[in-house]
């Protein structure tokens, strides 16, 4: 299994298979935030994903209602919207908040586990 670097307490980008060790690691404590519009959710997601769509203004609406001193993993279709909403997080004082790097389509492809 992979180590997670804990360097970076603030988290980062980090590789589907990175987060899905920080993820399994960090158990009930972590929470994943699929970005991306409902209709993009609805076709599939990660396990226990909560969607809070990033272009609707939902995450932005949410934020505070969110605990931020625990571990976040966001994510899109392709990592652009995912950055956004790690930097969203981050500015907002968020302490840890991992965005996966080439989002939903390549978690896909690197062969990891989703819901349909």
């Amino acid at each position: 299994m992979e180590e997670i670097d804990q360097s970076g307490e603030t988290g980062g980008e980090l590789s589907p298979e990175k987060c899905r060790t920080l993820i399994q690691n960090k158990g009930d404590r972590c929470t994943i935030i699929d970005v991306r519009t409902r209709d993009e959710y609805d076709e599939g997601h990660l396990q226990g994903a909560i969607n809070m769509d990033l272009l609707n203004g939902e995450l932005s609406a949410g934020v505070n209602t969110l605990k931020k001193n625990i571990p976040y993993v966001v994510y899109c279709r392709r990592g652009n919207r995912g950055k956004k909403a790690m930097d969203l997080l981050q500015s907002a004082g968020f302490s840890e908040v991992y965005n996966i790097s080439g989002g939903y389509e390549q978690w896909k492809a690197a062969g990891l586990p989703t819901i349909l």
